[in-house]
């Protein structure tokens, strides 16, 4: 009878560039598997998880793995620090290997836990895994006060700006030509008094986007007020001393005078500061003139005066619809949800798609090529074998590339709010707060509000289009 295998992978964001992918490292088990004859049990991968004391997000996998061992299963892993990179957790491990009699097979090699001198050179293993962590977060909060002290630019490019090089390679941001006069002039605008709908609508009719998507107006007050727009550095959620190296669109008067605007205390409602107090208000559109809905006397109402609705009956009627839609959504795709962070700022950006064609693997795959020709230049550059010129040309042709490539696959995520198609979607809208809501109904559906026939009459639902925004 062969030996029970189980194999486990992981991999965090700030190893993706060393090739040790989870799908690799699976390969590697299998393989590994095939040629001792032994027989898998089980592959258990963790993605986008750190293993070390500074991760903060839990590894169901690994957790499922400790759960399943029975005596005699083998555990097979890539290196030490795949398992782990707490030198604690390694202690649970190697225990439970001990006393179920299960070998730990890494990189090939397999150690009997049973055997003191095994146990002692996995142990130092896992004392280097331990160690390289703290390396990596030493070096991660140099390199973030490094940034901080020149007054580099940090997080995700702010439209307005294009990422440029200079002469040393180091990343900085230029005024984008096309883009920061756009920025000014929504400033001047809004600072003048008009709205952020009429300058949205304005926008949108003119076929400017935002990163290719149309403007909103909630994301138009985010946008706006962005410390990095009046060339202000944001370190640990605050303002920094350290003025910012890129250009500033905007004058630090403006920036607080726009901050200051959206502060205003006549904008406030019912202690909300900017946030509406209904569902569909500025969401919903008339169906005839197509501007936005208010509520007066419980009723959306257009603006104009074009139609009127129940607002209750309005809100119950756009729930059942969302809720149907996203089922709808969830089943046509047979979503499995797989979370993405921003790199630099750890900041979960969005889900994942269903891969069907490829798109998303293949531009990332090939993000991580032009990563890796880059590596490989700076690792000849720091060993002298190249000109250091040779690393600022590398930079300044392979960055925005690989920043590219990611943008675009990017593209394709679902928003973070959408997580809420793996739950139970009733149960998830009945625990969701306003915000959350009108955010899900801005995502997931257009609704319209159409002219009907005056008098007292039942509910239409027909009176009231709802659309997917989902495919």
């Amino acid at each position: 009878m062969s030996a029970s295998a189980r194999i486990y992978s992981r991999v965090s964001r700030d190893l993706t560039k060393e090739g040790l992918s989870t799908a690799a490292q699976v390969e590697d088990g299998r393989r590994i598997c095939q040629q001792r004859g032994w027989t898998i049990a089980g592959e258990y991968i963790d993605r986008s998880v750190s293993a070390s004391a500074y991760g903060k997000k839990p590894r169901p996998e690994y957790a499922r793995l400790l759960a399943d061992l029975r005596p005699g299963d083998i555990v097979v892993i890539r290196e030490p620090s795949r398992a782990t990179r707490k030198l604690g957790e390694f202690a649970e491990l190697r225990d439970k290997c001990r006393a179920l009699g299960s070998p730990i097979c890494v990189d090939g090699r397999t150690y009997d836990m049973r055997d003191s001198d095994d146990r002692f050179m996995l142990g130092l293993g896992a004392l280097q895994a331990e160690q390289e962590a703290d390396r990596i977060q030493k070096r991660s909060k140099r390199g973030a006060q490094t940034s901080l002290n020149l007054g580099r630019p940090n997080g995700a490019l702010p439209y307005g700006y294009r990422t440029v090089f200079s002469e040393t390679g180091a990343r900085t941001w230029e005024l984008h030509p096309e883009h920061a006069p756009v920025v000014r002039e929504i400033a001047e605008r809004l600072l003048s008094g008009q709205t952020c709908y009429a300058v949205v609508k304005d926008l949108n009719a003119r076929g400017i986007t935002h990163s290719g998507r149309p403007w909103e107006a909630t994301g138009l007050r985010r946008f706006i007020t962005r410390p990095a727009l009046a060339g202000l550095r944001i370190y640990r959620g605050r303002i920094a001393d350290v003025r910012g190296v890129w250009p500033p669109i905007l004058t630090e008067d403006e920036h607080e005078r726009l901050k200051a605007l959206f502060a205003d205390p006549g904008r406030v409602h019912n202690g909300r500061q900017n946030r509406a107090k209904h569902l569909l208000s500025g969401i919903g559109v008339c169906g005839k003139c197509g501007g936005p809905v208010r509520v007066k006397d419980e009723r959306y109402r257009c603006v104009l005066g074009h139609v009127q609705r129940k607002q209750a009956e309005v809100d119950e009627w756009v729930r059942r619809e969302v809720v149907r839609v996203l089922r709808n959504w969830r089943a046509n795709l047979a979503l499995e949800l797989e979370e993405e962070e921003d790199e630099e700022t750890g900041e979960l950006i969005g889900y994942k798609m269903p891969d069907d064609d490829g798109t998303y693997a293949r531009l990332m795959g090939e993000a991580r090529q032009l990563q890796a020709r880059l590596d490989s230049i700076k690792a000849e550059v720091i060993a002298g074998r190249l000109p250091a010129t040779d690393l600022s040309d590398a930079r300044a042709q392979l960055e925005p590339q690989i920043e590219a490539k990611e943008q675009a696959a990017r593209s394709g995520l679902i928003h973070p709010a959408l997580a809420v198609l793996g739950m139970d979607l009733e149960a998830a809208w009945r625990g969701m707060d306003l915000d959350e809501r009108r955010q899900l109904v801005r995502l997931s559906v257009e609704v319209t509000i159409l002219p009907s026939r005056r008098g007292r009459l039942p509910f239409d639902p027909e009176s009231v289009r709802v659309v997917s925004r989902l495919g």
